[in-house]
């Protein structure tokens, strides 16, 4: 599990925190406000005692690749930069919240030639939104396209959107995840009748020399643990969720320091163990979203090869894959033949590539594990999905 602790620096005497208040992340990828569990923080922190804090609200993001804010540690190497906008490319951090994302949300204008209107749904994102878009007549192509540099807070919108069409929500990533969960957890403390006279930092922005001598008198005042690996890792799968595949990517160094070299360390030795050569792969990040990640299909067999020896093992990793028909990111595929409800698989999809590993029972009852890679290819995506998926269906229909 992950877990997040609030932290006093000081005395708490007729309702004043006379400190600083200590957010210490480890990664916890799951912390969203709609289950108002910030809320339900500032009402603990409320039966502590405490109406006002003299100090600041300090984000200590240090346990995962030491609280780094410059993009090539928060990323992947390799990844796409025109991916970094959007959601599933967001950054990672030790503080993260509503999984590092919003929702730039955009309306077409009153008539053609008008400018649509466009706001992002959460004001603490952290970004400046420069709208450059119009409203196209209606019945065109919608053509919107979004720029933001890595490091920089400014969203560019460009393109058009036809007359008359419903608001289009698209998820965009943060810049910056520290603040952004800082600024939402200060709005909430306000909110609940908790002043924070200092504002909200990053703990790497603040002379820390100066904080951690003043940890030495601190007390613990909440410590909030995520669901465990078992449960995440559902998530991670069946959503192909990349956030948390980053953040166990990392997580998994931890003796070394939560990072992207630690983490790659750690998945070569094992892969060493289970005898794959270091020529059948390079892992350069968690979730594939890197260009620079490269595995044959007989290493991905080897993978699921060695998972099915331990029957323990097994079903707590067979729980979180994709099911064909059924649910996940093939839930709309293989419908109505024999690889519905039998084959499970985990997805790989990027532009020009695609992929499927995993497992199928035949016909009479033999287990299989396959993989399958496309790269490279010119076609539709739409055209490979189905090549792959005619495969699955086969060997789901096979018989000795």
């Amino acid at each position: 599990t992950f877990d997040t602790r609030l932290i006093a620096t000081g005395p708490i005497k007729d309702g004043v925190l006379n400190g600083d208040l200590i957010v210490q992340g480890s990664g916890d990828p799951t912390i969203d406000n709609e289950n108002n569990l910030f809320t339900d923080w500032a009402k603990k922190l409320k039966m502590a005692g405490i109406t006002r804090i003299t100090g600041r609200l300090i984000g200590d993001d240090r346990a995962m690749d030491a609280g780094a804010t410059w993009p090539g540690t928060r990323l992947g190497t390799g990844w796409s930069w025109d991916d970094l906008i959007f959601g599933f490319a967001a950054p990672t951090s030790a503080l993260t919240y509503h999984e590092n994302t919003v929702h730039l949300v955009i309306t077409p204008g009153p008539a053609a030639g008008r400018t649509p209107s466009a706001h992002i749904d959460e004001s603490a994102s952290g970004l400046t939104l420069v709208n450059r878009t119009v409203t196209s007549p209606r019945h065109s192509e919608s053509s919107l396209r979004l720029l933001r540099l890595p490091g920089q807070a400014t969203l560019e919108l460009r393109g058009s959107i036809p007359l008359n069409t419903e608001p289009i929500r698209l998820p965009v990533s943060v810049d910056d995840p520290t603040l952004f969960f800082l600024r939402v957890f200060h709005h909430t403390l306000l909110r609940e009748g908790i002043e924070v006279i200092g504002g909200a930092v990053d703990i790497d922005d603040i002379d820390s020399d100066t904080v951690l001598q003043s940890k030495e008198n601190s007390q613990l005042l909440l410590d909030h643990h995520s669901p465990p690996l078992s449960e995440l890792a559902i998530s991670m799968m069946k959503r192909s969720q990349n956030l948390y595949a980053e953040t166990i990517f990392r997580t998994l160094g931890d003796k070394h320091g939560r990072t992207i070299g630690a983490g790659q360390a750690v998945v070569k030795d094992l892969l060493e163990t289970w005898s794959i050569e270091t020529d059948q792969f390079i892992i350069l990040d968690g979730s594939g979203l890197s260009r620079y990640n490269y595995i044959t299909p007989e290493a991905l067999v080897r993978v699921l090869e060695h998972v099915r020896l331990n029957s323990q093992s097994a079903t707590i990793f067979e729980a979180t894959l994709p099911i064909a028909g059924q649910d996940g990111t093939l839930a709309h595929r293989m419908k109505g033949t024999n690889a519905t409800g039998n084959a499970r698989a985990k997805t790989g999809t990027m532009s020009n590539v695609s992929g499927l590993s995993g497992f199928v029972q035949t016909r009479d009852g033999e287990n299989l594990v396959f993989a399958i890679l496309a790269n490279n290819y010119k076609s539709r995506s739409s055209t490979i999905t189905r090549i792959i998926d005619r495969a699955v269906e086969q060997l789901a229909d096979f018989a000795r």
